[in-house]
């Protein structure tokens, strides 16, 4: 997986500096500060990428979404609300923009409503298994393992129409 972040830093690096590619790079930065354990030249990596994309002025679901991830992980709620909810304006029913949603909701507090935006990612996306893992989590983090474990063990097929590896009972 190392390997794969790496290329595709490297491929982005080179496309140039479009606003979606500028998206891009800068989600491929904030898994690259994941995988490092939280190295935070990859987090200022991100930061610089996304403020590139949004300074283009370009109003785009991706460029808000992934604005949004990156203040999460970084802890900048009230500017990933904004920009979640920037991106469900421009694109309601994206599932992965609900899952980033619902993520936040969690670390905000508000557990119903994460609850509820992450059954309507599933809603959206039954076969995504990244939903029902997410959804799953959530179980386990709020003290429900029966719920998570009650959750879909086998992975379904995606959008585009391979399958995901199964999620590990109990993950």
């Amino acid at each position: 997986r190392e390997l794969s972040i790496d290329s595709a830093i490297e491929i982005l690096e080179a496309i140039g500096d479009a606003p979606k590619v500028q998206a891009a790079l800068c989600s491929a930065y904030l898994h690259k500060y994941r995988h490092t354990g939280g190295a935070k030249e990859w987090v200022v990596k991100a930061e610089e990428a996304c403020e590139r994309a949004e300074a283009s002025g370009e109003d785009e679901p991706e460029i808000h979404r992934t604005l949004g991830r990156l203040y999460t992980e970084t802890s900048k709620l009230d500017e990933a609300e904004v920009e979640l909810k920037r991106a469900l304006e421009l694109r309601p029913d994206d599932a992965e923009t609900k899952l980033a949603y619902g993520d936040l909701l969690y670390r905000q507090g508000r557990a119903p409503e994460a609850e509820a935006t992450f059954r309507r990612a599933i809603e959206l996306r039954p076969g995504n298994w990244a939903g029902h893992n997410q959804l799953g989590t959530f179980y386990l983090r709020s003290g429900a393992p029966e719920q998570a474990l009650a959750r879909p063990l086998g992975g379904g097929p995606t959008f585009d129409g391979h399958r995901e590896p199964p999620c590990p009972r109990g993950v």
